[in-house]
């Protein structure tokens, strides 16, 4: 399969809409190179709140992958988070995820950056909130959010989300 064409494919770069999940203490370079060298989009975590070694994973992708990535920020779990959005702006990385944390906090100096957001969020609560808000048209959560949001594009990963039952 050459590539599949969606808004998220496009967005992001990538060959499949396919985004890897910010595991704690796991997704590091290793992991998030291979994902964006098989086409999707890698993401460096910062959950593990363990920054330098995280500041030299996402220098690392430089040079196991020339494909985006991405690096997610959990506020809860960083110090600083500003911090991390000045290095990941000063690294050229273009897309960020954020999370455990409030999305109002961070979105904008990212987009100032001029980089991609996507918030996600553990629960339909919480998507509606970040809806609200305004902060960002894409969501990552619980498959029940599939009929809520039908008209606003969501990932889906974990619990018992499918593609297929989603795609209803």
């Amino acid at each position: 399969m050459d590539s599949i064409d969606t808004r998220v494919s496009r967005l992001l770069g990538v060959r499949y809409p396919i985004v890897q999940a910010p595991m704690g203490w796991i997704a590091r370079a290793q992991l998030a190179s291979a994902v964006s060298n098989a086409g999707g989009l890698g993401i460096i975590e910062t959950s593990s709140g363990e920054l330098d070694v995280v500041k030299d994973e996402i220098r690392k992708m430089r040079d196991l992958t020339d494909k985006p990535f991405g690096v997610n920020i959990a506020q809860l779990f960083v110090r600083d988070p500003a911090e991390v959005v000045d290095f990941v702006a000063e690294h050229g990385v273009g897309f960020v995820t954020t999370s455990a944390g409030d999305p109002s906090v961070l979105t904008a100096r990212l987009h100032d950056a001029g980089i991609t957001v996507f918030h996600v969020v553990p629960s339909l609560r919480a998507a509606q909130k970040a809806l609200a808000e305004d902060l960002t048209r894409r969501v990552h959560g619980a498959s029940e959010l599939a009929t809520v949001l039908r008209a606003t594009e969501a990932l889906f990963g974990g619990g018992d989300a499918d593609g297929e039952r989603d795609a209803r």
